[in-house]
């Protein structure tokens, strides 16, 4: 066996690293090892192993552990890098994100013109003062007669 071989874990062939792709399961880790191509591209469509979308580094799933961080989030951290497996953002953007979204709520406001016409907005904002600068950021309020608003409480109030 000469210095560069290298022998697949799955397969148990002697891959040459001059001569064809090689992939590192497990990089850095105690149980470390390698692939071939042929058992590598097997494993990823058996779900068998996953990629890090932010680092590239390969893993089996009993490395990874998802934290829920809320009901609509989690995360997954890379054994590696650090940062989410799935979508590649580090911890404290998913819960800067999450911050945001649990802070805001959801104003219902209707704006009456003096020509008669009449319009209906979802706003999400933190108060009725951040909703309102919203409000005259993005609607023309030229020939405003009223504006009436009120707060949703909760998704059940959305009819659709």
């Amino acid at each position: 066996m000469k210095n560069k071989d290298i022998i697949c874990k799955t397969c148990g062939r002697i891959i040459n690293e001059d001569e064809e792709l090689t992939y590192t399961v497990n990089h850095g880790l105690e149980d470390e090892y390698v692939q071939c191509e042929l058992c590598h591209d097997a494993d990823w469509e058996e779900s068998k192993i996953v990629i890090c979308e932010a680092c590239g580094e390969w893993f089996t799933p009993d490395k990874l552990h998802d934290e829920k961080l809320s009901e609509t989030h989690s995360f997954t951290p890379c054994p590696i890098c650090g940062k989410d497996i799935v979508d590649g953002c580090s911890r404290e953007d998913v819960l800067e994100e999450l911050a945001e979204e649990m802070y805001l709520e959801k104003f219902s406001v209707i704006i009456h013109w003096a020509n008669g016409g009449s319009r209906g907005y979802v706003i999400a904002a933190k108060d009725a003062n951040e909703m309102m600068k919203k409000l005259m950021e993005r609607v023309d309020l030229k020939l405003l007669q009223s504006i009436s608003y009120s707060p949703i409480l909760i998704d059940e109030d959305v009819m659709i």
